[in-house]
């Protein structure tokens, strides 16, 4: 009697499982499809600032192009010598804003810097904002350009 209770169990429990394992492996792919539809409309950026250049001049420029779904942004821009300057993104509604932050030190000299930006993943979004360089608690983000993105 044990074995032929044992064994409706080990049926009952077989078809359980693969009744779970199915439920588990839709809900998986589920997940995978909702997630990758989710981050293909998010932009990426990638970027490289050039070191301080006495010989670009203090000229601020800013220029931005736009071709199949890549946004190009060159910028040159005074700020102090010693700066490490790194770049961040975030997107509101269809606009891009883009930070840059100084995470090295403050010193007396000011030398342009050149920052080139390239943005994909921009279907669907307007405008771009760039924000000026913050530094710690003692320098916060002003807007220095905004601009819509070519198309």
């Amino acid at each position: 009697m044990r074995k032929a209770a044992l064994s409706v169990f080990t049926v009952d429990g077989a078809f359980a499982m693969r009744h779970d394992m199915r439920a588990l492996w839709i809900l998986g792919i589920l997940a995978v499809l909702i997630m990758g539809c989710t981050q293909a409309g998010k932009p990426s950026m990638e970027y490289l600032i050039k070191p301080c250049d006495m010989a670009r001049g203090a000229a601020t420029e800013f220029e931005i192009s736009a071709s199949s779904g890549v946004v190009k942004v060159h910028q040159i821009q005074s700020y102090v010598c010693c700066a490490n300057i790194t770049l961040s993104m975030e997107t509101e509604g269809k606009v891009i804003r883009v930070y840059e932050d100084n995470i090295g030190e403050m010193c007396k000299c000011i030398c342009p810097f050149e920052a080139n930006i390239e943005l994909s993943n921009v279907e669907g979004y307007e405008r771009i904002e760039i924000y000026s360089v913050k530094f710690k608690d003692v320098q916060d983000y002003e807007l220095l350009f905004n601009s819509t993105i070519p198309g």
